[in-house]
Protein backbone atom coordinates (compact mmCIF):
# COMPACT_ATOMS: atom_id res chain seq x y z
CA UNK A 1 0.00 0.00 0.00
CA UNK A 2 0.67 3.79 -0.52
CA UNK A 3 2.73 6.23 2.01
CA UNK A 4 -0.14 8.06 1.45
CA UNK A 5 -2.36 5.59 2.47
CA UNK A 6 -0.71 4.82 5.47
CA UNK A 7 -0.02 8.51 6.14
CA UNK A 8 -3.74 8.90 6.02
CA UNK A 9 -5.05 5.80 8.39
CA UNK A 10 -2.43 7.09 10.95
CA UNK A 11 -4.42 10.06 10.83
CA UNK A 12 -7.73 11.54 12.52
CA UNK A 13 -8.92 11.61 8.88
CA UNK A 14 -8.77 7.35 8.90
CA UNK A 15 -12.83 7.34 9.26
CA UNK A 16 -12.76 9.21 6.20
CA UNK A 17 -10.13 7.14 3.87
CA UNK A 18 -11.66 4.02 4.98
CA UNK A 19 -13.87 1.50 6.67
CA UNK A 20 -12.37 -1.21 6.04
CA UNK A 21 -8.59 -0.94 6.73
CA UNK A 22 -6.66 -0.68 9.44
CA UNK A 23 -2.45 -0.17 9.92
CA UNK A 24 -0.96 -2.88 11.65
CA UNK A 25 2.76 -3.60 12.34
CA UNK A 26 2.89 -0.60 10.25
CA UNK A 27 1.59 -2.15 7.32
CA UNK A 28 -2.27 -1.15 5.41
CA UNK A 29 -4.55 -4.47 6.22
CA UNK A 30 -8.08 -5.17 5.25
CA UNK A 31 -9.99 -6.33 7.75
CA UNK A 32 -13.96 -7.61 8.76
CA UNK A 33 -15.81 -6.66 11.77
CA UNK A 34 -17.50 -9.00 13.60
CA UNK A 35 -20.19 -8.80 16.16
CA UNK A 36 -18.22 -9.18 19.63
CA UNK A 37 -16.20 -6.30 18.54
CA UNK A 38 -12.96 -8.25 17.37
CA UNK A 39 -11.87 -8.23 14.21
CA UNK A 40 -10.51 -10.43 11.66
CA UNK A 41 -7.24 -9.16 9.72
CA UNK A 42 -7.07 -10.92 5.96
CA UNK A 43 -4.10 -10.66 3.34
CA UNK A 44 -1.61 -12.45 1.45
CA UNK A 45 0.38 -15.88 2.85
CA UNK A 46 3.34 -13.36 3.01
CA UNK A 47 2.31 -10.69 5.15
CA UNK A 48 5.01 -9.67 7.67
CA UNK A 49 1.86 -9.42 10.71
CA UNK A 50 1.37 -13.29 10.05
CA UNK A 51 3.42 -14.34 12.98
CA UNK A 52 1.63 -11.92 15.52
CA UNK A 53 -0.96 -14.87 17.04
CA UNK A 54 -0.69 -14.66 21.03
CA UNK A 55 0.84 -11.42 21.18
CA UNK A 56 -1.13 -7.83 22.06
CA UNK A 57 -0.34 -5.47 19.23
CA UNK A 58 -1.60 -1.75 18.81
CA UNK A 59 -3.24 -1.06 15.86
CA UNK A 60 -4.81 2.21 14.43
CA UNK A 61 -8.37 1.60 13.94
CA UNK A 62 -11.22 3.67 12.66
CA UNK A 63 -8.94 6.43 13.70
CA UNK A 64 -7.83 5.45 17.28
CA UNK A 65 -4.90 3.48 18.19
CA UNK A 66 -5.95 0.53 19.94
CA UNK A 67 -4.59 -1.98 21.84
CA UNK A 68 -5.79 -5.31 20.83
CA UNK A 69 -4.91 -9.46 21.59
CA UNK A 70 -4.13 -11.26 18.28
CA UNK A 71 -5.06 -14.99 18.10
CA UNK A 72 -5.45 -17.77 15.20
CA UNK A 73 -8.55 -18.19 13.21
CA UNK A 74 -9.39 -21.68 13.69
CA UNK A 75 -8.92 -23.77 9.71
CA UNK A 76 -12.54 -24.47 10.31
CA UNK A 77 -13.87 -20.82 9.87
CA UNK A 78 -11.33 -19.50 7.50
CA UNK A 79 -13.47 -20.22 4.49
CA UNK A 80 -16.52 -18.42 5.56
CA UNK A 81 -14.80 -15.59 7.20
CA UNK A 82 -12.94 -14.72 3.47
CA UNK A 83 -16.23 -15.12 1.66
CA UNK A 84 -17.98 -12.44 4.31
CA UNK A 85 -14.94 -10.35 3.55
CA UNK A 86 -15.00 -10.57 -0.13
CA UNK A 87 -19.04 -10.28 -0.41
CA UNK A 88 -18.72 -7.00 2.08
CA UNK A 89 -15.20 -5.53 0.05
CA UNK A 90 -15.45 -6.67 -3.50
CA UNK A 91 -12.40 -4.26 -4.34
CA UNK A 92 -9.94 -6.62 -2.60
CA UNK A 93 -10.78 -10.06 -4.70
CA UNK A 94 -7.93 -9.16 -6.87
CA UNK A 95 -5.77 -7.90 -4.13
CA UNK A 96 -6.41 -11.29 -2.13
CA UNK A 97 -6.36 -13.22 -5.45
CA UNK A 98 -9.19 -14.42 -5.88
CA UNK A 99 -10.96 -13.75 -9.54
CA UNK A 100 -13.45 -11.25 -10.07
CA UNK A 101 -16.20 -13.80 -11.70
CA UNK A 102 -15.25 -16.00 -8.79
CA UNK A 103 -16.81 -18.57 -7.12
CA UNK A 104 -17.28 -20.13 -3.89
CA UNK A 105 -14.68 -22.71 -4.59
CA UNK A 106 -12.73 -19.87 -6.18
CA UNK A 107 -12.74 -18.03 -2.37
CA UNK A 108 -12.16 -20.99 -0.39
CA UNK A 109 -9.54 -22.19 -2.51
CA UNK A 110 -8.14 -18.58 -2.13
CA UNK A 111 -8.76 -18.90 2.02
CA UNK A 112 -6.43 -21.09 2.14
CA UNK A 113 -3.49 -19.27 0.99
CA UNK A 114 -4.14 -16.46 3.25
CA UNK A 115 -3.09 -15.33 6.36
CA UNK A 116 -5.89 -14.54 8.83
CA UNK A 117 -6.05 -12.63 12.57
CA UNK A 118 -8.35 -12.76 14.87
CA UNK A 119 -7.88 -9.03 17.10
CA UNK A 120 -9.64 -8.66 20.39
CA UNK A 121 -9.43 -5.65 21.96
CA UNK A 122 -8.19 -5.96 25.56
CA UNK A 123 -9.55 -3.31 27.34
Amino acid sequence: MSVIQRWLLSSPLHRVASTRRLLLDGEVVAYQPREDGSVVVIGPAEASWGSLAGSAVDVRLRGRSVRMRASAVPEDARDQLVQDHLIHSPRDWTLLGVPVTGSADDMAEAAGSMTLLRLEPTG
